[in-house]
């Protein structure tokens, strides 16, 4: 069972991050949109009393001095369109972890044993906009489709009931999870290709100083005692790949740089130790 919590500006208050929205939609729709209010959303996915999702809202959620919250049903309010926009499923949600972090607080469980909740945005538009242009509004300005989900709704459909139900973005694997294994013990431009096939970005010399680590009698022994394979995992190498990369290594950076300027030939023993 999977539950809803809303949060938004009082009504009469402020909104700075709806006047901010409008703002840059005005540019486009200059006399159309009269007003954006924009409410965060909570899927709560499991069952849980609805006293402690309330206090989760009120001690968590919401600022009780210029917010209002809602359990389970939408805030009141005006508007024409809503549009919400949240997380597809597998993608990070740094938002919804520390709110299912301070639920499992109020209900003194695990993290494995606390069920899980999923943030999202809600625009409330008023203005005279059809249905093709808030959807082009919302692909254009209120979410990336490579990782958001977008929901519309109409003033309409809203009165004959709520349309936007919970619906908790859950990752559905249609295949049994595997682990593969990689022997690198192989000629360099096997290497090579292993290393391009698989968007690892290592190069051949990386690949062999992992080997060298893999092929030691003290990393054997340890991979022997937790009952590891003896050459490393899919999941092993994909980590190497990531903590390897340019992106988190910043190789360039820590490598040492020679150049030549004016016949006069220097050394920087890396810029992140000589220059940042």
């Amino acid at each position: 069972m999977a539950t809803r919590l809303e949060s938004g500006p009082k009504a009469g208050r402020e909104d700075p991050a709806g006047k901010k929205i409008l703002s840059i939609l005005s540019a486009e729709f200059p006399t159309q949109i009269r007003e954006v209010r924009v409410h965060n959303v909570y899927t709560v996915d499991g069952l849980v009393e609805p006293g402690i999702l309330d206090e989760l809202a009120r001690s968590a959620l919401a600022d009780p001095i210029i917010h209002d919250y809602a359990v389970g049903q939408a805030l009141p309010g005006v508007f024409d369109w809503i549009v919400e926009v949240d997380f597809k499923p597998g993608v990070t949600d740094n938002e919804g972890r520390t709110a299912t972090e301070a639920l499992g607080l109020l209900l003194g469980t695990s993290p494995a044993d606390t069920p899980h909740i999923y943030s999202g945005r809600q625009y409330r538009l008023r203005g005279d906009l059809t249905a093709s242009q808030v959807h082009d509004l919302a692909d254009a300005f209120l979410a990336n489709t490579l990782i958001n989900r977008i929901r519309v709704a109409s003033k309409a459909e809203c009165a004959l009931g709520n349309p936007l139900e919970a619906n908790p973005p859950v990752v559905h694997l249609n295949h049994a999870p595997r682990v593969d294994t990689y022997d690198l013990d192989q000629d360099d431009e096997t290497l090579a290709r292993m290393s391009r096939e698989h968007v690892w970005a290592l190069s051949v010399q990386e690949m062999h100083t992992i080997l060298d680590h893999v092929d030691s009698d003290a990393f054997q022994a340890r991979r022997h005692e937790k009952g590891l394979p003896a050459i490393l995992t899919d999941v092993e190498m994909e980590c190497l790949a990531q903590s390897w990369s340019e992106h988190c290594k910043h190789k360039i950076f820590s490598a040492d740089i020679t150049y030549t300027e004016e016949g006069k030939t220097v050394t920087l023993p890396g810029l992140f130790r000589s220059c940042i």
